[in-house]
């Protein structure tokens, strides 16, 4: 396969500090795309990336209300699932979990605060 070169235009180049990132960010990708066609090459299926239209039913799919949470167990933890789908809804749980804890904390909260103004009165 022949290697493309990839120039990434930053408006800042004039920083030291953004132009070696850019440049880290173009030899990162390259080495994923190697890695990509890599394992067409070594006798693995190369797996297609997801379309739009995959992502758009995934999301229409996820905003049911339980079906969604469901899925989203289902697409993490299966093993048939797309890994950009996987690691997509193992990321979606841990969001959810992240907000469900600050959740809980600002409630108890809200309630600790209202029960020490009531007191006080």
């Amino acid at each position: 396969m022949q290697k493309k070169h990839r120039f990434l235009l930053c408006p800042y180049l004039a920083s030291g500090y953004v132009s070696i990132f850019c440049i880290l960010l173009i030899n990162k990708l390259d080495t994923m795309e190697t890695q990509y066609f890599s394992q067409e090459d070594a006798g693995q299926p190369a797996l297609r990336p997801l379309s739009v239209k995959d992502w758009l039913i995934t999301l229409v799919l996820t905003a049911i209300p339980i079906v969604g949470l469901i899925l989203l167990f289902y697409w993490g933890f299966s093993d048939d699932t797309h890994p950009s789908k996987e690691n997509w809804a193992k990321a979606a749980l841990l969001f959810y979990l992240i907000l469900i804890v600050l959740n809980i904390l600002f409630f108890v909260f809200f309630i600790g605060s209202f029960a020490y103004l009531g007191s006080n009165i």
